[in-house]
């Protein structure tokens, strides 16, 4: 396998001056070309011999890894917002230590090899909230991850051309919590998927 290459063309947005606020913008495109793809065949006698293999696996079929011939084009906007609460007045004193964040990624796949090129998600959001102090740390996060897909089904007479398998759309919950006795010592868990949300694996066709 030959590595992976791509051209990357990146533009960006940054304000700090919007009264605790940072907000991003970014703009970007990516040509990619030999990226990896699977291929399925049939266990012929010869490609078995070529193996080292018996005539005992001719009825099975060999899947291997490859480099596409064709390229893809993957254009995307990435843009996020992060607020502190520290400069409003007013507020309870505590409420000082609280920032609240959102993000999110979109990405537009196009050329010829979009058919196999796999492992994306179109759009992901990703929102939530911290409280800091001198000693205490917490952290909550969610994330909303679109359909993510994945290996071109071959076709056949219950799967038309265009038949993917993907990991369905899903969200996705994270915290964390941290305790400072000393400068020198804390004390830290952190939890994943708080929902225990599952990872929903589905075949889906165009029609």
């Amino acid at each position: 396998l030959k590595p992976w290459a791509a051209d990357n063309y990146d533009l960006s947005f940054e304000t700090y001056s919007l009264k605790g606020a940072t907000v991003a913008v970014s703009l970007f495109r990516k040509d990619i070309s030999q990226f990896f793809i699977s291929t399925r065949s049939d266990a012929t006698a010869e490609l078995l011999a070529e193996m080292g293999l018996s005539d005992d696996y001719l009825d099975y079929d060999v899947i291997s890894t490859t480099n596409s011939a064709d390229a893809v084009t993957l254009d995307g906007l990435e843009w996020s917002w992060r607020q502190s609460l520290k400069p409003f007045t007013g507020l309870p004193k505590w409420a000082r230590g609280v920032q609240v964040w959102v993000n999110g990624t979109h990405l537009r796949l196009s050329g010829a090899g979009e058919d196999n090129f796999s492992g994306y998600s179109p759009r992901i959001l990703n929102w939530g909230a911290s409280y800091a102090s001198a000693k205490f740390l917490l952290k909550y996060n969610v994330s909303r991850i679109g359909r993510q897909r994945a290996s071109l089904v071959a076709v056949s007479a219950t799967a038309p051309a265009g038949t993917f398998q993907a990991q369905d759309t899903r969200m996705v919950m994270d915290g964390s919590v941290e305790y400072r006795f000393h400068k020198r010592i804390a004390l830290y868990a952190s939890v994943r998927n708080l929902a225990n949300e599952p990872r929903p694996l589905i075949t889906y066709s165009p029609n």
